[in-house]
């Protein structure tokens, strides 16, 4: 899933593709340069975790951008190697784009000739690893049936007072991203502003089955009251899928 890390009409415009391997976890960010005088070099994103994940994550390689021109996106990458591919972290990223400007002929888009350029640098909206990220969005057929297989002693319940919604509508959409699971039919059309019930399947790490099902109420002033039931073929599995929300 693609997040938008700039806004669209900025300087210089970034999105971020996470994709999540068995043994690393590799941050792809695609990268506009929107101003005809520059041509930027060695464009490369700096990934700060806000808090000390090395016993977890430690990065193994950046791959820059050459060279961007004016409206020619390019495409960097961080990568880390998960130390413990037992765990699943949670983290937040600082990140910078840093990189060389170098003057040019708008016409023409070469540099201007004898120019070093200078180095600079943008700041990003950070990046955020959650649980959503080591799920794979997978319709799985006959919800009901799956539910009923999987059975109790795999679920975990837990029930969360999101006071910050404003409508069902807006927090079944936030609850979706989050989870980073497939919402079948009618999840994210809620018919009644007061209730909803939505239901999604995923398999985690691409491999395990997983259904959670959401009950949600509004009350205006309280916000929104959901219960969240999980259910998958491994009871850790289910414990993470809530914590997306927590």
């Amino acid at each position: 899933r693609a997040v938008d890390l700039t806004e669209a009409e900025t300087e210089y415009v970034v999105r971020c593709v996470k994709h999540v391997y068995e043994a690393h976890i590799v941050f792809q960010f695609d990268v506009t340069n929107t101003i005809p005088e520059q041509v930027v070099e060695q464009v490369e994103v700096a990934m700060e975790p806000e808090d000390d994940i090395s016993d977890v994550l430690q990065p193994v390689v950046v791959v820059p951008i050459p060279e961007l021109r004016c409206d020619e996106p390019g495409t960097a990458y961080v990568a880390f190697e998960r130390v413990d591919t037992d765990t699943f972290p949670s983290a937040a990223f600082a990140c910078t784009l840093k990189f060389v400007v170098k003057e040019c002929d708008p016409a023409t888009g070469e540099p201007e000739e004898g120019d070093e350029g200078f180095e600079d640098e943008y700041s990003l909206e950070a990046v955020d690893l959650g649980a959503g990220d080591f799920m794979q969005a997978s319709y799985l057929p006959d919800s009901h049936a799956l539910w009923e297989t999987l059975g109790a002693d795999a679920e975990c319940v837990e029930t969360f007072a999101l006071a910050n919604f404003d409508s069902i509508a807006e927090c079944v959409a936030r609850v979706a991203e989050l989870l980073g699971m497939c919402p079948l039919e009618g999840a994210l059309t809620p018919k009644s502003k007061a209730a909803h019930q939505a239901v999604f399947t995923g398999k985690w790490m691409g491999t395990t089955k997983t259904v959670a099902r959401t009950r949600m109420t509004y009350q205006k002033g309280t916000g929104v009251t959901m219960e969240l039931a999980v259910r998958s073929e491994d009871q850790g599995v289910s414990e993470l899928v809530v914590s997306a929300i927590a």
